[in-house]
């Protein structure tokens, strides 16, 4: 719906010649649209009697203030507009923690086009399919790597996201190694482990023999903390991997937070069973 325009010598007027009641239903607006235009533009109103009195006067009637410095037209809004407020939404403990990592200057939250002094397990991890290249690698020198499900194209993003996230792990005092299965795992000092995988979307596509098909690397990310139900993932869309960052790792510490009170919780219960038995 357009808006309703005034000049502010024919408000003036309107106000000074009909109710109100009239003026707002005459032209759809609302009655605090107009009082409120008529504050600004600095309009006084007359008083409800005013306009009932029999023997009114023109004379009786003001002249607009000639100071008045500002626009000499006004747009109202019709009726049936609704105002749209903005809610603000309470946060949560997860966005206090992304906003907190963002904030800190100095913690490592770029991925780098490079890598610059890489931390051990990306060395061993890019030496590997380096002489994978050579048909050189080995087995034991796979069980000390990253496991990396990416096509051979991607491994240096992969190596350089890797990294990134490995250091901005070790700079909030979490490291990250291999875990007891050859997992890629974050150990925090409360005692929690949580695996990190990475890997790269594929597309299935069907082969000339409609009996069977292939699965090719799309190019997308996706990296997926946890297990089971306490997973979490995070997908290369409009906005790729590394602009996650922080939300990862606020993401890791809370959860190992809960899961630490969840473990202490039921070792608590453990405890007072056995203290009931004896």
């Amino acid at each position: 719906m357009d808006k309703v325009k005034f000049t502010r010598a024919q408000l003036f007027d309107l106000v000074w010649k009909y109710p109100i009641s009239q003026i707002t239903k005459e032209y759809n607006v609302s009655s605090f649209g107009l009082k409120n235009a008529c504050e600004r533009m600095e309009i006084p109103l007359p008083r409800p009697s005013f306009l009932l009195k029999a023997n009114f006067k023109k004379a009786l009637v003001p002249q607009l203030s000639q100071s008045y410095k500002g626009s000499d037209a006004i747009e109202i809004e019709p009726k049936g507009y609704k105002v749209k407020i903005r809610v603000i939404a309470k946060s949560s403990p997860l966005q206090d923690l992304v906003q907190s990592i963002r904030s800190d200057r100095n913690a490592p939250l770029q991925v780098g086009d490079v890598l610059v002094d890489p931390s051990p397990v990306i060395v061993r991890t890019q030496t590997y399919y380096d002489l994978e290249n050579r048909n050189m690698q080995n087995m034991e020198d796979f069980r000390s790597i990253l496991n990396l499900n990416v096509s051979s194209e991607n491994i240096p993003r992969a190596l350089l996201f890797m990294d990134a996230l490995i250091k901005l792990l070790a700079y909030r005092g979490h490291r990250f190694d291999k875990g007891l299965y050859n997992t890629d795992t974050v150990f925090f000092s409360n005692g929690i482990e949580i695996d990190v995988n990475l890997r790269e979307a594929s597309r299935r596509v069907q082969t000339a023999n409609l009996d069977s098909s292939n699965y090719l690397p799309t190019g997308r990310f996706i990296l997926r903390i946890g297990k089971d139900l306490t997973k979490k993932e995070w997908k290369d869309t409009r906005k790729p991997l590394e602009n996650y960052l922080a939300a990862i790792v606020a993401e890791l510490e809370i959860m190992a937070q809960e899961e630490k009170q969840w473990k202490d919780s039921g070792e608590s219960k453990v405890v007072k069973k056995i203290k009931a038995v004896k």
